[in-house]
């Protein structure tokens, strides 16, 4: 097992409570609590000089008054916190500090820890995963051993309430976080499937499960579950029976889980069945993950095929059927709300980026609408997810609106924009450009665009709306601009049905009357080839400069111009034979072009380029791959890692990152798509078969790049690496454990965090930030473009 990273010394603190095994349950009512010694936010590398304590070994039990030296070099003292009488604490300590306590128990057991309010906990050093919005259904399995336990959270937005509990069974089902879907009558019978988290609370792999969904009618279907980690969760797939239903109704549903025909545990809850012109969730299932996701439509009073379709993105902590409720009907248009994947998940950036336009293309299928009547829009967060999506994907709209939206990280929600940022901090801006949507604005060319916000807004500042109204003036675009004089972020007026702010009757029409028009001309910027490649048939395959902007532009003579950008493909209408590509005549029998020492000229087609950046690998129903070839010390942190990111990834995201070893990876290697590996070339047996030909090698001791050494046990690594021809993986690597530990933290999940392909660092970062980076950068044709510092040798 793990060592602790916690110091374990007895002692007769407020903070060691004891947990009897004939308790069932334990309400956490005191606590030590420190307040914030570090900083935050979207960062690749957040200040925090506990965590460096950790990482290192050094970081020793707190008592009453023991003192921490903050990273801005001030004092804080750890102090007797007490829980009100409904078992909240509160203060300024629980606003990004830490709290601890220790649990005394009188046996090896296994216990379900229920926090609310935190970010994430350590139990006696593992990292488990937390529930900083507060939503109340994060059930952690976890095991306690005879003697003292150590808990340290970290907490998040304000609050915090801690208690355990005994489980009541080996795998038990936390019904509190179901993904299901409605059934509608008088409409085409779909099969019909949701999502169940099930919690494993041995310290055993649980296999051969099967999940049973029954119908108080005697309708039942069952679904078998794939292999549960010990003491892990993992949200399953299950398959729900098709029922003629004739009425709507709530209609009671039991959930039992079983194994070897033995009944482990049940669950009941309800299932609703709409008529086919109600506002109803579906389901699908996410090809990032396999995970089930729904979205919520808004069906038009007379359904039918070739109806426009407009694609609405929530506002931050709004749920998608909670949107499409507030919408009315409409009898020109189906109104699909997907999800983010979480209430505030990933602000429609990266995997909630991903979400929505899976989403599109499914219910574009499902729903038969005319591809040139579709549109997107959104409010507030979802409004900064409309500015994203009409830039990145203008081939996809007629139109667009966006109300109460911002435009980006750097002018609403992070840190602005760095403008002559240090050549590390450059690379991690680059991996964040999408996110820059200032720099896209030539992509609303060929879209309408109307602009909503409320004049007395006081969340999303107005100036969002007029600094983007203000740019885009300088295009000459179809835009219309509507500021609603005395009202705030969400209002609505006797005008509308629905919330005037998603559906202002001005901003209705103004979609309703646009209809895709074919572009005369190109006029194309993109950032980040993963993410947005193509725009009409024309496709950027590989740039000069990896993640810095690329445009092309080609006039109605099929004149093309071209910034940063080496290799390209056109459409065949495009190509007249004869081309002027950046002033030289070009002759080609085919439509693809690359830049070969300062000339253009015809070539075959090939693929993109560009390997990542690194979160583009946690894609194409990734897994996580623990390690079981190092000693029991790396292998025990490589699970536990995989498990906590599993967990994390389910949290934010309402995922199912599926955990497995190196040695049921290679076995099954084929059955699988990305791989997130971790652990090094010593550690992990499905290293060889992914890395092979990476420029960056990391062993016991030692990680290489490009000629140059960095050793020493303190060095992680965050890479992704591509095959030619295969799936982009990535490792989640160190040299040895207080480099793993330093990558226990590591923010990939937060959307505003850009990660390059690669990155090299210390436990340093966390009290230089980025100074503790050795380097960083990208992978291309021509080799690596990198920046370090004086520490990398």
């Amino acid at each position: 097992m793990l060592l602790p990273l916690i110091s374990l010394l007895v002692s007769q603190t407020p903070v060691t409570i004891n947990y009897p095994s004939d308790q069932k349950t334990l309400q956490i009512t005191t606590l030590l609590a420190v307040p914030p010694t570090g900083r935050g936010g979207r960062v690749p590398f957040p200040l925090d000089p506990i965590e460096k304590q950790i990482v290192e070994g050094t970081f020793a039990n707190p008592t009453e008054g023991t003192s921490v030296t903050a990273a801005n070099g001030s004092i804080r003292q750890w102090h007797v916190a007490k829980a009100d009488k409904d078992g909240a604490f509160s203060g300024s300590a629980f606003q990004g500090g830490c709290a601890y306590c220790q649990i005394n128990s009188d046996q090896d057991r296994q216990v379900i820890l229920h926090a609310t309010g935190d970010s994430m906990v350590y139990v006696n050093g593992v990292p488990r995963a937390g529930d900083p919005y507060g939503y109340g259904y994060v059930e952690i399995p976890t095991d306690l051993k005879k003697g003292l336990n150590d808990l340290l959270f970290l907490s998040g937005r304000g609050t915090l309430k801690v208690d355990l509990q005994t489980p009541k069974a080996a795998v038990v089902i936390n019904a509190a976080d179901l993904t299901l879907p409605d059934a509608a009558i008088d409409a085409p019978t779909n099969d019909h499937f949701g999502g169940v988290v099930l919690v494993n609370t041995t310290d055993q792999i649980q296999r051969g499960l099967k999940i049973k969904a029954q119908f108080e009618n005697g309708a039942n279907k069952e679904t078998n579950v794939p292999d549960i980690q010990p003491l892990s969760i993992l949200k399953v797939k299950m398959d729900l029976p098709n029922v003629d239903w004739k009425k709507p109704s709530e209609v009671p549903l039991t959930l039992t889980i079983e194994k070897d025909g033995k009944l482990l545990d049940s669950a009941d809850t309800k299932f609703r069945v709409r008529t086919a012109t109600q506002t109803r969730k579906e389901t699908y299932i996410s090809p990032v993950d396999d995970s089930v996701q729904y979205y919520a439509v808004v069906p038009p009073p007379n359904p039918r095929p070739g109806l426009a379709m407009m694609l609405s993105l929530h506002g931050a902590g709004v749920e998608a059927i909670g949107q499409a409720d507030a919408y009315s009907p409409k009898d020109w248009a189906y109104v699909v709300c997907a999800t983010n994947r979480r209430p505030f998940a990933f602000d429609w950036e990266d995997w909630g980026r991903e979400d929505g336009i899976d989403v599109l293309k499914v219910a574009s299928q499902e729903y038969a609408t005319a591809p040139q009547h579709t549109y997107v829009t959104g409010h507030s967060m979802g409004g900064h997810g409309t500015w994203q999506f009409g830039a990145l994907f203008p081939d996809k709209w007629a139109a667009i609106a966006v109300s109460a939206g911002w435009a980006s990280f750097y002018s609403y929600a992070g840190v602005p924009l760095n403008r002559t940022p240090t050549p590390v901090a450059a690379m991690f801006q680059r991996a964040a450009a999408t996110s820059n949507t200032m720099d896209l604005l030539s992509n609303y060319n060929d879209e309408g665009v109307y602009i909503l916000h409320g004049g007395a807004d006081d969340n999303v500042p107005v100036e969002e709306a007029r600094n983007m109204h203000s740019a885009l003036a300088a295009f000459d675009l179809d835009t219309v601009y509507h500021e609603q004089p005395g009202v705030g972020h969400w209002w609505s007026t006797p005008l509308t049905k629905g919330a005037s702010c998603l559906e202002w009757p001005e901003m209705m029409s103004y979609l309703q009357d646009h209809a895709k028009r074919d572009a005369k001309t190109i006029d194309f910027t993109t950032v980040d080839l993963a993410v947005s490649p193509s725009y009409n048939g024309v496709t950027v395959l590989q740039q000069v400069k990896p993640l810095t902007p690329s445009h092309i532009h080609i006039d109605p003579a099929g004149n093309i111009t071209t910034q940063n950008i080496e290799r390209f493909s056109i459409p065949a209408n495009y190509n007249s034979g004869q081309l002027l590509i950046d002033g030289q005549h070009t002759y080609s029998g085919n439509c693809n072009y690359e830049l070969n020492n300062g000339t253009w000229q015809g070539c075959p087609r090939a693929p993109i380029s560009q390997i990542g950046p690194f979160k583009e690998a946690i894609n194409n129903h990734a897994v996580l791959v623990y390690s079981t070839i190092g000693n029991p010390e790396e292998n025990q942190w490589s699970f536990d890692k995989a498990r906590f990111d599993s967990e994390s990834f389910w949290y934010r995201g309402n995922g199912a990152l599926k955990v497995i070893s190196d040695r049921e990876f290679l076995a099954n290697r084929h059955s699988y798509g990305n791989a997130i590996v971790y652990g090094n070339k010593d550690t992990n047996a499905a290293w060889a078969a992914l890395f092979a030909g990476s420029p960056l090698q990391v062993s016991r001791g030692k990680a290489e790049l490009g000629g140059k050494t960095q050793s020493g046990n303190n060095v992680a690594a965050l890479f992704c690496w591509r095959q030619p021809g295969h799936n982009l993986n990535a490792a989640i690597s160190a040299t040895g454990m207080v480099g793993f530990r330093s990558l226990e933290r590591a923010p990939y999940f937060a959307s505003g965090v850009g990660l390059p392909d690669w990155t090299i660092y210390t436990q340093d970062t966390f009290l230089k930030g980025n100074g503790g980076v050795l380097g960083a950068g990208f992978f291309g044709p021509q080799g690596q473009y990198w920046a370090g510092n004086s520490a990398w040798n």
